[in-house]
């Protein structure tokens, strides 16, 4: 009887271990996004060292990295760092469906 009572709690911790884990991933996943975000709207108010420095802490391991590049190149570009700006976008696919067509198109401008 016991035995069945340890079994049933241990089945139990562990469904709820791996939906604890779940949640927490996709919380994860959003905070990236809300950091993009963030940075958009910084960006889009002209506050260009703010929004790099936002960009910035978007590692290359987050989904939004490829994104925070390029809306970083255009921080760069805006603040006059024409060397950084070159920097950062011959390593990058301007054509890449990883941001909006007129940020791809704004940046392929500049």
């Amino acid at each position: 009887m016991k035995r069945k009572v340890i079994i049933k709690l241990v089945v139990v911790f562990g469904v709820s271990a791996v939906v604890v884990y779940v949640v927490a991933q996709s919380f994860v996943g959003q905070r990236q996004a809300d950091k993009l975000t963030t940075a958009i709207v910084v960006l889009s108010e002209g506050r260009l060292e703010q929004a790099k420095e936002l960009l910035s802490r978007i590692g290359p391991g987050d989904p939004a990295y490829p994104a925070a590049q390029r809306y970083l190149a255009l921080c760069l570009h805006e603040a006059g760092d024409w060397g950084g700006f070159l920097k950062l976008t011959e390593q990058m696919d301007l054509t890449a469906p990883v941001v909006p067509a007129e940020i791809r198109e704004e940046l392929a401008f500049r």
